[in-house]
This record gives structure tokens, sequence and C-alpha cells, in this order.
């Protein structure tokens, strides 16, 4: 090994006395040296201490700023994604990623360290050897050092005895080589849409023209019929067995996933900017910015037909804009079945929240707040309710007269683009400013922040899914882990 790479291996041996390795998996290193050629002494050591997040996890010594390093098993799992690309380098290994299809690669044919760009499709040199690109960061390593010995030391000498099912609160960033491939610029651009089943099983995305189902037990993806436009619209329902997909014309239709389209109708308003299924399945709704908020009966709707053009399908209920001047923005679910509608007024200067019970068509309150805002979620048991702000903030109301309550003010610097709550309502996760927030949603604390950095100059982060463990986001197409 080199002398920077063994005085790292030293340092953590000597310092960490639970640190392991450098013991890559032996099986894992010989099938990428099958497609890479040999591999060198200090490659593997990396590996192996990457394989501490305490070390080398989330970031936080990144080989490029924000980039995060990989494991051998997660080296193996790029490469054999990117060896699909025909201008990758055969002999490139990744080492880092930034989670935007970007990869500090590894060349094991010239020893030099290569920044691979997925949209210009080439490398560039960034140091002349492995060794030479780790010297100016020494001072970062020698760092993480000292205080994983002072943590060991302490540990030591520690009389509290933690216990053993403690897990550390907070949030991290979940390595998936497929959601980085289905992200790519090789399928349109990137995923504009994507939703989780709440079994963590199935991941539903859709791309400019196309859209496609992902099941994460066989890691295959599941052929769909093709989509004449693109896909904002997707949800899964509560049995995890179907999705609800809407096209960004007049069409909507229910998919079971192994493929089969089961119904399918034309509506009157194009452009959704939410829908899915209501907590127990039996309804769907569908929100546009003009036409508000429509609901069906998944009973009576059309079945697919084979052949022919679909029928169109009137809304159980309907709750629509009551001034022409304003729009909807958003709109959240509580397991009842109640729904509360966000609309702005006054152009961005006040908004509507609207308290609705779809199945009566009954109006259950209404309130007008000062203010522009841009996102709303509506908990499970349906006694509270948080919206965004554009000016960052983020504002509790009271199911009670739709009351205000307490304020977070600037929770993002910019505006707050997504909210929703997991299943359980104790937390609550929040999308601004290229971050990912989670809260806990009684006392108004952050419990954990990511950077969710969006791709191809996208416009905002999107929160597709919450379960009571995981969030997946769109714009990127990407799986958090939360702990609370």
């Amino acid at each position: 090994m080199s002398e920077q790479i063994q005085s790292l291996d030293a340092a953590l041996r000597t310092r960490v006395p639970d640190a392991k390795g450098p013991v890559p998996a032996a099986t894992v290193v010989t099938n990428i040296e099958s497609l890479t050629g040999p591999l060198d002494a200090d490659v593997r050591a990396l590996w192996a201490w990457g394989l501490a997040p305490q070390v080398f996890g989330d970031g936080e010594l990144g080989m490029d700023g924000e980039n995060r390093w990989l494991s051998a098993e997660e080296s193996a799992s790029y490469l054999k994604d990117l060896r699909l690309v025909p201008e990758f380098p055969e002999s490139f290994v990744p080492l880092s990623t930034d989670e935007a299809g970007n990869f500090t690669c590894f060349d094991a044919a010239t020893k030099r360290v290569m920044d691979w760009d997925h949209e210009a499709r080439e490398g560039r040199i960034l140091s002349k050897s492995l060794a030479g690109y780790l010297d100016p960061r020494r001072v970062k390593v020698e760092r993480a050092v000292r205080e994983l010995a002072s943590a060991a030391k302490e540990k030591a000498t520690s009389t509290v005895v933690p216990s053993p099912t403690a897990v550390p609160r907070g949030i991290r960033r979940v390595t998936s080589a497929h959601l980085t491939r289905f992200d790519a610029k090789d399928y349109g651009g990137g995923a504009e849409s994507a939703a989780m089943s709440m079994d963590g099983r199935w991941i539903a995305f859709g791309f400019s023209g196309s859209s496609g189902l992902f099941d994460g037990q066989t890691e295959e993806r599941v052929e769909l019929e093709e989509c004449q436009d693109s896909s904002p619209l997707l949800a899964f329902d509560p049995t995890a067995a179907r999705f609800l997909r809407g096209d960004s014309s007049f069409g909507v239709e229910i998919v079971d996933v192994d493929g089969t389209t089961t119904h399918r109708w034309v509506v009157e308003s194009m452009e959704p900017i939410r829908g899915g299924f209501s907590p127990d399945g039996s309804l769907v709704y569908r929100l546009t910015d003009s036409e508000g908020l429509d609901v069906w009966r998944v009973a009576d709707l059309p079945k697919a037909e084979a052949s022919g053009e679909p029928e169109e399908a009137k809304p159980l209920a309907r709750l629509a804009p009551e001034e022409p001047s304003g729009y909807c923005t958003d709109v959240g679910v509580a397991n009842d079945g109640t729904m509360l509608l966000l609309r702005d007024v006054d152009t961005y200067q006040s908004f509507e929240l609207t308290l609705w019970e779809p199945t009566t068509g009954k109006v259950l309150a209404r309130r007008v707040h000062p203010g522009w805002a841009k996102s709303v979620a509506l908990s499970p048991d349906g006694t509270r309710a948080v919206v965004g702000m554009h000016s960052g903030d983020i504002r509790f109301i009271s199911r009670d007269g739709l009351e205000p309550g307490i304020v977070i003010e600037k929770a993002y610097s910019g505006e707050v683009f997504q909210m929703k709550y997991d299943p359980s309502g104790r937390v609550l996760v929040s999308a601004g400013a290229d971050e990912l927030k989670v809260w806990d949603a009684v006392t108004g604390k952050v419990i954990g922040a990511v950077p969710a950095k969006s791709k191809n100059n996208a416009p905002k982060l999107q929160v597709s899914t919450v379960t009571t463990t995981h969030v997946l986001t769109c714009e990127p197409l990407a799986l958090f882990e939360f702990r609370f």
C-alpha cells in the first residue's frame, strides 16, 4: 500500500479498537477485477474502511465535496449498470458518487483518479494517483480518526450500558444503483414522478412519454403499457397490489403490479398535481389547479377494454374553487378519508384551507389565512395539519376551526415544496431548498436533515411516499431511511 493508505490503516487499527478491515469480500473484488482488470491494495483498503459508516459515511469524508464513498459491494452494483453505457470506460471502478449519476472512479489501467460525468459521457483526470488524490484530504481523515479514538475511549470508560435496541435518530440516504439508473439520461432525462408501496417492495416511476414499475424483491422491472404522455400522477393503494397512474392530458388508470391495466377512464381537466387512493382503498382522487379536487369510487369505475376509447367517469364528488381568481395547490388526506384542500387566493397574499368529507360532499370547515402557502399535509388521525410557506416557514394548524398554532420560522431558506406525515402521525417529512428534513410532528423539533440535490436543474425536490421507516423522493429519484 502507498504511504498515505498505510498511515490511515495503521491509525484506524491502533486508535479505533472495534474498527474492522481491510478485508473486502473476495468474491466481490474478483467479480470487479473480471470486468476492469487487476486492482491494487490502496483501493481494497479504502473499500474496507468505507464499510465503517463512522469513517466514510453520508458524505462526511466524500472524495469530491458532497460525494459519498462506496463499499466494494456498492461499487460492484453500480458498475453492473454503468457497463450498460457504451461510453463508460472498461477500466473505470466507481469509488464515490454524488447520487445524481456522476462518479469519482479509479482507472485500473492507468492508476489515475477520474471524474465520470454522466451527461457529458466522458471522464476527466482528477489526480495521477489515488495517493495523490487523498493527500490534500489528509486533515479531514486525521480529524475523523481523532474523533473516533475519543469516542472509543469514552465508550471504554463509561459505566452507562446503552440499550441494545437504542438506535440513533435521524435520516440517511440509501444506496440504490437501480434508482440511479432509472433516473439517468437514458430514461428520458430522469424520473418526473414516483411512488412506493407502503411495504417498500414496489416502486413506480414516470418520465417523458413512459412509466415503469420496479420489483425490489426480484430486482426486476415489470413491463407496463406505454403512456401517450408523461405520468405526473402515481400512487399505490394500501394493499400494495395496484397503483394509480394519471397522464398529463385526460387519462387515468389503475394498474395491477403484474402490469395489467384493470380500469381506465378519461377526465375533464389536464395536468394533475396530486392524486391517490383513500386510506381504505375504496376511493381515488385527482387534484388539478384550476378544476379542484375530484373523487371517484373504485367500484364504479369503468373497466379497461382491450380495444376502443376509454369511457368518461363522473366523479362521486367534486370540491371546486369558488372564486375564479384562486387556484388549488395541494391536498392532505386523513385515515377516515377526510381531505384538506389548499387554495391560493388574492394572488399570493392569502390562502384558503377547506376541510371536506368526500363521500357526502360536506364542507366541514373553511378558513382563509394570510400569506403565500405552497404545501399542506393532514395528520393520519385528522386532528392537525401543517402548511409549508413560500417564506420557508412551517405553520401548524388545528382541525377545530382550522385555527393557527405554532410556527417554525425559516425552516428553509426558500419555499417549502412539499410535506407528508408518516402513517403513524409521529413524523413529518418536508422538502425544500435541496434538503429533506424529518420533524417530530408533536414537538415541531427537527430530527434530522440530509441533502437531496435535484439533478438536471429540476425545479424542486418532491416527496413521493413516506412509510414508517423510509422516504421516496423524486428529482432526484432516491430512497432515504429515517429513525424516530
